[in-house]
């Protein structure tokens, strides 16, 4: 096996890319393209465009369409490989513009591989013109004639740059490249390794036309003759390299116009060559400068571990000299791929064969710390000329991989711990340097540290860590067989999850170092029943109601803890659950609410039910009771239904005209024309109105709210407070209150704010205070108000005319019409508790239901000197 990155500079690099393991990645055909203006064809590997362009590339089969019929145009290939089964052609027709078809196939620096598979040649051509090919590499082809890599018969001229023909073969001639009849080849800077042909040229053919092969290496190819070139008298070669070439490095006449490493015997050196006599091979390793009589230049060709030597000309400069520096060069003069110490470009004025010995250089080894056994990778530069590399002392077999690379294996032998790495080439011997070296970490061997799993539950959160010792490091774990449902091993070794299922689980595990060395170990994972939860219902609740439920479980360790999981939606409010599991509280909305329960054992076993609790409302309270009070003219109180108010029999001094009822009950306040107020049932008499001070007559008395104050109203829309009930009438308002009304008839006070109406005979409403406007009876409806009555919410009143008509306002509705054959006109009115009714008074002490109001007395009573007022008992 041929290591290309051992070559010489002037082969084309193919970086990481080895002989016979190139990857195979299809690239689509495509339609014709149109060649992009001003530009170069883009192709891509998996290209589908077509037209070619960066943003949009094609496969390279679309590109060689298009190049091939416009005839002059430029094919850039994106770095990656290209394959094609029946390999890839490229026949040129004469450009639209006339004069000769001109197409370059430029490489990417990246690489850009053309595969041929091994079923056909890799690029075949056909026109007349030019054709350039420039960084390719031409790998696996394969030709029943002539040209493995590219077949040229009486095609286009042919010049080929800095590319590499790799493993290509031909039944014919020319197993790397075959021209025969074309305008002419030049070959400048490539590399043909490991072609194979079973005529002449194992790496290039030439035939019947002219050719220059100038700084290319043929390295390790094979024909029954010419195992590097085969040509006939045009084929000129200058400054070439031609090694390992079984069959002859050359055939055919030849001319040798440099320095032919070895196998040069058959190539004749022409007029005026400066042909340098064959190196000397040394296998296995190099002489000392006294055996080739002064210093030795070491020229790397492809066979590992076999360097070339040859004697230096005198005129090198060599280390220690005050003659200007060079980099290290071979024999053509060419530097090789070494960068000078310190990364200094070469000096300029040195001359050809000149060259300044260095020691190679280690950056790294990969892996750092590895087992016996692994194959690791020194990486640096000036490796491609080491002749030894040791470890701990012991000198191992190695594999160069280029001037930045080599590989080795680490011995078996070595005991754990550090050790050093030392690699030796004959430059370091020249630089009176030592090797140069390297730190490795040899490991032990690769185990499973980790010999148990511990115990869980299901239900329970589990987490652990599987361990290793030894080995090259980079750790990966894998596990197979069943693991329970709920657990899940990552890459790191992380065992984690919740199990579901209980029982025993044998686990068997793995643990890969980064060398691909495995350890297998089978742990079982005890996985026990974690709780249960065994109450499947709620009892229901009610409103109001207090309420206690213990939550009952089973199973896993019986040291229970309850609680509502944090993302639980919905919770009954005015309920709590203790960490015992008791659900205890008042429930406040009725309703059916889903519950979310989790019970927690001491081991970390964990389960949750959602259960659902149905409250229902609490019971409707009972209908207040309904009563009422009717006061007569005479100053007598009759009260109806229950509960009874104290009723009055001795006379008040004058005429009564109303009657009020706090809203918590219990008594009431009488009040006479004159402005007299008598309290009873345990009321207060907060205040009467001196004659002196009264306007009009009093018409009527109203509780304000908080049923310690009252207000007393005249007919000429005066109103008094005592207690608590502050006047709500501005003076300057009275006159326009009075104008407004006309002659008052009642005033209402609004029951949930502090607030009253005044009501005109004519149905007009002025509101005072926090009482709200709710509206009035237009005065042209002639309508004689006698009495109002606002609703249990102070957010309506009724009004009621003489003739028994009723007009609702605010939240208030007409409840219907009075009893028409009622003796007398109607004269109060009074709202029963529920709202939904009243009780109307006729003047001459009837009184009559309306909606749900109940009639508490039949037949009604008539009264002494006629009624006045009716209020509700509450």
């Amino acid at each position: 096996m041929l290591a290309l990155g051992a070559l010489p500079l002037g082969a084309v690099a193919l970086g990481a890319v080895a002989l016979g393991a190139l990857p195979l990645v299809a690239s689509p055909a495509g339609a014709a393209a149109a060649v992009v203006a001003g530009g170069a064809l883009q192709a891509a590997p998996a290209g589908t465009g077509t037209a070619c362009s960066v943003a949009a590339p094609c496969s390279l089969v679309t590109a060689l369409a298009a190049a091939g019929s416009a005839g002059d145009a430029t094919i850039e290939l994106a770095s990656g490989t290209y394959t094609s089964a029946g390999g890839f052609q490229l026949v040129l027709s004469a450009p639209a513009a006339g004069g000769p078809a001109a197409v370059t196939l430029q490489g990417a620096a990246g690489g850009s591989v053309l595969d041929g598979g091994g079923a056909a040649p890799v690029l075949s051509l056909a026109g007349s013109g030019t054709v350039s090919v420039d960084g390719l590499t031409l790998a696996h082809g394969a030709s029943t004639g002539n040209g493995g890599g590219i077949a040229d018969a009486g095609g286009p001229a042919l010049s080929v740059a800095d590319s590499t023909f790799l493993s290509d073969q031909a039944a014919g001639s020319g197993g790397g490249l075959a021209v025969s009849g074309t305008a002419g080849l030049t070959v400048t800077g490539s590399t043909f390794a490991g072609d194979t042909a079973g005529g002449a040229g194992g790496g290039l053919s030439v035939s019947g036309t002219p050719a220059t092969v100038t700084g290319s290496t043929f390295a390790g190819d094979t024909a029954t003759s010419g195992g590097g070139v085969a040509g006939d008298g045009g084929t000129s070669l200058a400054a070439d390299v031609l090694a390992g070439d079984p069959g002859g490095a050359c055939a055919g006449g030849m001319v040798d116009a440099g320095y032919l490493v070895s196998d040069d015997t058959t190539c004749p050196a022409g007029p005026g060559s400066v042909s340098e006599p064959d190196a000397t091979l040394f296998p296995g390793g190099s002489p000392t400068p006294a055996a080739l009589g002064g210093p030795v230049e070491v020229v790397p060709l492809a066979v590992a571990g076999d360097p070339v030597l040859r004697a230096v000309p005198a005129t090198a400069v060599l280390a220690g000299s005050t003659a200007p520096f060079c980099s290290t060069t071979d024999a053509r003069g060419v530097p090789r791929d070494q960068p000078a110490p310190g990364g200094k470009e070469p000096a300029s004025g040195c001359a050809p064969g000149a060259f300044q010995p260095a020691p190679p250089v280690v950056d790294q080894v990969t892996p750092s710390s590895a087992v016996p056994g692994t194959l690791i990778t020194v990486h640096g530069y000036g490796l491609s000329l080491v002749t030894n590399v040791t470890v701990a002392g012991t000198t191992v077999p190695f594999h160069v991989l280029g001037d930045n690379g080599l590989q080795l294996t680490v011995p078996q032998s070595l005991p754990s711990g550090p050790v050093t790495l030392a690699v030796t080439s004959p430059d370091a011997t020249l630089a009176g340097s030592g090797p140069a070296t390297a730190s490795l970490a040899v490991a032990g061997p690769l185990a499973i540290s980790t010999q148990q799993l511990k115990a869980t539950e299901t239900g329970a959160v589990f987490v652990q860590g599987l361990f290793a010792s030894g080995g090259a490091g980079g750790d990966r774990w894998s596990v197979s067989g069943t693991l329970p449902p709920g657990l899940h091993v990552s890459p790191g070794g992380i065992v984690s999850g919740i199990p579901a299922t209980p029982g025993s689980f044998p686990l068997a595990v793995t643990v890969t170092d980064q060398s691909g060395a495995e350890v297998h170990e089978t742990l079982v994972l005890h996985v026990g029943a974690g709780p249960q939860i065994t109450t499947t219902s709620l009892p229901p609740a009610e409103v109001g109601q207090t309420y206690r439920f213990h939550l009952l479980a089973s199973g896993g360790d019986g040291r229970y803890s309850w609680s509502v999981p944090s993302s639980t939606a919905t919770f009954p409010g005015g309920l709590l659950l203790s960490s015992r599991g008791i659900l205890a509280g008042i429930p406040g909305q009725a309703g059916t609410v889903p519950v979310r329960f989790l019970v927690t054992d001491a081991a970390g076993g964990r389960a949750s039910v959602t259960l659902p609790l149905v409250i229902a409302p609490a019971p409707a309270p009972p209908p207040p009771p309904q009563a009422y009070v009717v006061a007569s003219a005479a100053g007598r109180v009759t009260p109806f239904g229950t509960p009874l108010l104290p009723g009055r029999t001795a006379r008040v001094p004058g005429r009564l005209a109303g009657i009020a009822v706090p809203p918590a009950g219990g008594g009431y306040w009488v009040v006479t024309t004159t402005g007299d107020v008598v309290a009873e049932g345990g009321l207060h008499r907060l205040g009467s109105v001196g004659r002196r001070y009264l306007h009009g007559r009093i018409v009527g008395i109203a509780a304000d709210p908080a049923g310690t104050g009252y207000w007393l109203a005249s007919s000429t829309g005066q109103v008094y407070g005592f207690g608590t009930a502050r006047d709500l009438v501005p003076g300057s308002r009275r006159a326009a209150v009075a104008a407004q009304l006309g002659p008052v008839v009642a005033i209402v006070a609004s029951p949930a704010r502090d607030g009253f109406w005044l009501v005109g005979a004519t149905g007009q409403v002025a509101a005072f205070g926090a009482a709200p406007a709710l509206g009035s009876i237009g005065p042209q409806r002639r309508i004689h108000v006698a009495a109002a009555a606002a609703d249990r919410s102070g957010r309506g009143y009724l009004l009621i005319s003489q003739a028994g008509r009723m007009f609702g306002f605010g939240t208030d509705r007409q409840l219907g019409y009075a009893t028409k054959a009622l003796p007398g006109h109607f004269v109060g009115v009074a709202t029963a508790p529920n709202g939904l009714g009243a009780w109307l008074v006729t003047s001459t002490g009837y009184v009559d239901p309306v909606g749900s109001a109940e009639a508490l007395a039949t037949p009604p009573h008539r009264l002494p000197g006629g009624a006045v007022a009716v209020a509700s008992a509450r």
